[in-house]
């Protein structure tokens, strides 16, 4: 039987992402591809991560893993493997940079609802309701330790936390999306945590 962390599984890729969609700053500013590459260095030292590696068709084992410093800002998505309280699966970062001088660089950190669902069988679609709070809260208390080392390392505007939440800055501000996603955000200095109102 395939596991959640067997990065060949098909299956495990399958699916949506439950995500952190990390709005880290303005597309055309002096230093975003500085700031992006010190969020993605952030994210991939993490301890509960591995990885990088740029082709999920491959085996690990016959790449050449990449690293935030080698890592083309234009090459969108690197794999590897997240240890979460729920248990290790595959996972993914993406990055997002939206054209025009108002578009911004987001950062995405991925579980794949495939992988996730092999190791979590309440987990339904669309994910959401009071019956998923046992199984969220753990990955969104973990999201929020890997926010905190992006915020450390490079500043953010605003994180999401929650399924297929990439772009959606509005998220953050509407109080009736907010009933159904973690928001993450800085206020003097320090990163707060606003779980939803109604998983």
């Amino acid at each position: 039987m395939a596991l959640a962390d067997d990065f060949m599984f098909d299956d495990n890729w399958l699916g949506s992402y439950y995500e952190l969609a990390i709005q880290i700053g303005r597309r055309e500013d002096d230093v975003a591809d500085e700031r992006l590459r010190s969020a993605l260095r952030a994210i991939w030292s993490d301890p509960t991560l591995d990885g990088c590696y740029p082709d999920r068709w491959n085996p690990p084992e016959r790449q050449e893993p990449v690293t935030p410093e080698n890592l083309s800002l234009g090459h969108g998505t690197v794999y590897g493997w997240a240890r979460t309280a729920l248990g290790r699966l595959v996972c993914a970062t993406h990055i997002i940079r939206e054209d025009g001088d108002t578009g911004d660089d987001w950062l995405d950190l991925c579980l794949p609802t495939g992988a996730l669902g092999r190791v979590e069988s309440r987990m339904g679609y669309p994910i959401g309701g009071e019956e998923s709070r046992a199984w969220r809260e753990p990955p969104d208390k973990w999201f929020v330790g890997i926010a905190r080392r992006v915020a450390r390392d490079a500043g953010f505007q605003v994180a999401i936390i929650g399924e297929e939440v990439s772009g959606l800055a509005y998220l953050a501000t509407d109080s009736e999306a907010q009933r159904r996603v973690s928001v993450v955000t800085i206020a003097a200095g320090e990163v707060e945590w606003i779980p939803p109102v109604q998983w």
